[in-house]
């Protein structure tokens, strides 16, 4: 994976600097979270660079925070960032570094397909450079909770011709 600082907004130095790790010590017990928590508590999860500032250019590609509860529990958050990765090598990088930590050297983890270039193939168009505008300022952190039987509820009104059986995440979404 090219883990470096991004140059001119085009391309990735791969020198071994565009990842942080970060230890965060949450003093309230796992279960707290899981439960409906503030969102003081809620940004004590996020990465210092994600929670209190945008991040620039300049930061990392890739963001790792532990955070041990007093409990004993421990929940990890990854902050990835879509110019080096998107969704599904968050999701191998995620599984292969688990499979890892278990030391499992049996699991067989299958690799992605990368079909995308014989699916839509390269086009010779210019390449614009856009200047990026970074917003500056707090960022908003929101937590919607919905309690099980609501969005049962919300699941049968959902339901229609196209959709014979929507998932709970479907018909929250289509309720935002």
């Amino acid at each position: 994976m090219p883990i470096g600082r991004l140059r001119e907004n085009s391309s990735i130095e791969c020198d071994d600097h565009g990842a942080e790790y970060i230890e965060a010590r949450i003093h309230c017990i796992l279960s707290d979270i899981l439960r409906k928590p503030g969102t003081e508590v809620l940004k004590q999860l996020l990465p210092a660079a994600i929670g209190d500032a945008v991040i620039t250019a300049r930061d990392s590609q890739l963001l790792v925070q532990a955070s041990f509860f007093d409990c004993g529990g421990l929940a990890i958050r990854v902050n990835l960032s879509h110019k080096i990765a998107d969704a599904a090598t968050l999701a191998s990088f995620i599984k292969c570094w688990a499979a890892a930590a278990r030391c499992s050297s049996t699991e067989v983890i299958s690799s992605p397909v990368f079909m995308g270039a014989s699916i839509f193939p390269q086009m010779d168009l210019p390449i614009p450079m856009l200047p990026v505008d970074l917003i500056q300022g707090e960022a908003v952190l929101k937590r919607f909770v919905f309690e099980a039987p609501k969005i049962t509820a919300l699941r049968a009104k959902a339901i229609s011709a196209s959709v014979p059986n929507p998932t709970r995440v479907e018909s929250v979404t289509a309720l935002i």
